[in-house]
C-alpha cells in the first residue's frame, strides 16, 4: 500500500512508490527525475516514519538529525 505524507500546509509528499509510477507513465525512472546535485532545498524534510533505502548506483547524501553521510553503491540506510 502506498503511503502519501501531508506538510504541515497540507500539501501532498508522494512516496516513492507513487513517484514511481508516475515517472514511469512519463517513461522516466526515479534516477532520471533527480538530477545530480539536487537536494530538497534550505528546509529539512521531517515526518514521523522511518525510512529506508539501498544505494543501487552513485551515491547520496543523507541527513538524519545532526548526522549526514554520503552512502555509495552498496549501502544502505535505516532511521
Amino acid at each position: 500500500m502506498s503511503r502519501d505524507f501531508h506538510d504541515q500546509a497540507n500539501h501532498s509528499s508522494p512516496s516513492c512508490t507513487s513517484l514511481r509510477k508516475i515517472l514511469g507513465g512519463m517513461g522516466l525512472s526515479i534516477s532520471d527525475f533527480l538530477a545530480p546535485g539536487s537536494d530538497t532545498g534550505d528546509a529539512m524534510l521531517s515526518h514521523d516514519i522511518s525510512e529506508s533505502g539501498i544505494v543501487v548506483f552513485g551515491e547520496i547524501e543523507v541527513t538524519a538529525g545532526p548526522e549526514t553521510r554520503v552512502l555509495r553503491a552498496g549501502d544502505a540506510f535505516l532511521f
